[in-house]
């Protein structure tokens, strides 16, 4: 059975007219991906698609490490698609560091917060590659022990 298309759902049920008049908040997780999607696949609309896709990935911090390459092997997501939605995880990830670039940085806890997700990705990425690769991820605090945003980690032929 074909899927019920977003156009032919009540306005109020939509996601972009739900976000308009209750703002992001009121949406779902599957919803704001499917905004981004902006389209489905034949049989699925796009909330459908946004919902398979965090099913597969378990959450959205899951799905937030996921690269565009990866993104561009699911059904219904080609390469434009892959690079936004890369692009908006990245933003929000970049997003949440420019908070705690103002915090001093002074308990492994935050050192984890600031610095987890990317560590724990390129751990994802090694896996993946089943390559042994040393990486050193070096981190400077300034004057104020406070760290700088958008950090490289060091590895073969890259400088921190």
């Amino acid at each position: 059975m074909a899927a019920i298309k977003i156009r032919e759902l009540p306005e109020e049920d939509r996601p972009r007219e739900k976000l308009l008049k209750h703002g992001a908040d009121g949406l779902t997780n599957r919803e704001l991906i499917a905004i981004l999607l902006r389209t489905g696949v034949p049989g699925k609309n796009a909330v459908e698609v946004g919902g398979e896709i965090l099913e597969k990935y378990k959450n959205l911090s899951g799905l937030s490490r996921i690269s565009a390459r990866e993104l561009k092997n699911i059904r219904g997501i080609g390469l434009a698609k892959a690079v936004q939605l890369a692009a908006a995880f990245k933003l929000a990830d970049r997003m949440a560091k420019e908070k705690l670039v103002r915090e001093k940085i002074d308990s492994p806890d935050l050192v984890n917060e600031f610095l987890g997700a990317e560590m724990r990705a390129q751990q994802d990425a090694r896996n993946q590659d089943r390559r042994d690769v040393a990486r050193v991820h070096l981190q400077v605090p300034d004057d104020r022990d406070r760290l700088r945003a958008g950090g490289r980690p060091a590895g073969p032929g890259r400088r921190p």
